[in-house]
């Protein structure tokens, strides 16, 4: 239900399409940047994470599973403007502004531009510190779209509106949990990321993303990474009703392996298992994901 390759979308993998412009403007401890802009590119990200295939480790399920295509990120990116401040090299705070339709509602293949009328805004603000490395931080973050949006399910007095405002927030953590004093390139990374959304306008309520990654796993292979990860999401009782036969949890799990074949290609097999907890399994089976990916790195 959270999907499992967030690289498989529909048309896109067989269109070009303008996926990110934008244009930033730095002055001392202030940036700002207005523009198609991919909110996980800064927002709800963890360095040790990006190696894993699955989306869930990209932007929590808890956000990624809002809006009326998503939120601004991959593969369809919307208008957006961010602030952020930096008063040191170890603190930021940032906030953006996003349409809240990312993708034209009538093609979701396509960005939707300029901001659309009636579907409002979708805001995010994160306030992080970064430690010593640069890329491993702890942070806290909330999310609300000014537009309210329907219910899963009818209230029980009629006269009332359908509709409730989408909010949610966040934590993350992403630190070195070991580094090799005799192999620099030898360090350990573990993450951890948990969400929780509005019950009422969505099908899980709490995400949690979870693991660890290894560099230099191999003394003779410092650049690859060996990485497994968890990322189990709750359903609320409401979303049970309204789709018969959901799990309680679908839980997703990972292990994958980064080689280095050489500078500019990297050769990454990858094992994902997805269990549904309490399901009607006849509708919901537990699945083995087996594939490979490519990366080809040019300039």
């Amino acid at each position: 239900i959270q999907g499992f390759d967030s690289i498989e979308y529909d048309r896109l993998s067989t269109m070009t399409y303008l996926y990110q412009a934008w244009i930033e403007k730095n002055t001392g401890n202030w940036s700002v940047l207005s523009g198609l802009y991919d909110l996980n590119t800064e927002f709800y990200v963890t360095n040790s994470s990006k190696i894993l295939i699955l989306n869930t480790f990209g932007t929590g399920t808890d956000l990624a599973q809002t809006g009326i295509n998503g939120p601004s990120n991959y593969p369809v990116v919307g208008l957006a403007l961010r602030l952020k401040y930096t008063p040191s090299p170890y603190a930021y705070f940032q906030a953006a502004l996003f349409d809240a339709s990312a993708a034209n509602p009538a093609d979701p293949a396509y960005s939707h531009m300029p901001f659309s009328s009636g579907v409002g805004l979708l805001g995010i603000l994160e306030a992080g510190h970064i430690f010593q490395d640069a890329e491993s931080k702890i942070a806290l973050g909330t999310w609300a779209y000014t537009v309210r949006v329907p219910t899963l399910l009818a209230p029980d007095d009629t006269s009332k509106p359908n509709l409730v405002y989408d909010t949610g927030v966040y934590g993350l953590f992403d630190y070195p949990l070991y580094k090799n004093p005799h192999n620099q390139d030898n360090v350990l990374h573990g993450f951890i990321r948990y969400g929780i959304a509005t019950t009422a306008a969505n099908n899980f309520n709490k995400a949690l993303g979870a693991g660890l990654a290894l560099n230099g796993f191999l003394k003779s292979r410092p650049k690859d990474m060996l990485a497994v990860g968890i990322a189990p999401a709750w359903t609320s009782g409401k979303s049970r009703i309204a789709n018969p036969g959901f799990p309680t949890v679908e839980f997703q799990s990972e292990l994958t392996y980064g080689a280095y074949i050489n500078k500019w290609i990297i050769l990454q097999p990858d094992i994902q298992y997805i269990n549904f907890i309490h399901a009607d399994h006849s509708i919901y089976q537990n699945s083995f994901v087996v594939g490979t990916r490519l990366t080809l790195s040019i300039g």
